[in-house]
């Protein structure tokens, strides 16, 4: 049970970088987001919004126009 805790945690800290890569370089909606990592947008909001909270604290920026979209103001690692 260890080991497949392990992978998830792996697999979700590559896609909280993964999501953070993406609105560096452009916004995007949570379908956008949802799509390019493979999730549901359910998943891909509670993302943006850990990357938001603690311990990460994430400068992201949500425009609100015909479709909200999400952009990183900081620095990817």
């Amino acid at each position: 049970m260890e080991a497949h805790m392990g992978r998830r945690t792996m697999a979700r800290a590559i896609r909280l970088l993964q999501i953070l890569r993406l609105l560096k370089d452009r916004p995007h909606s949570v379908a956008e987001l949802a799509a390019a990592c493979g999730v549901s947008e359910r998943t891909a909001r509670r993302d943006l919004l850990d990357l938001q909270g603690e311990p990460i604290y994430a400068p992201l920026l949500r425009r609100e126009e015909r479709t909200t979209r999400w952009r990183f103001l900081g620095d990817c690692p």
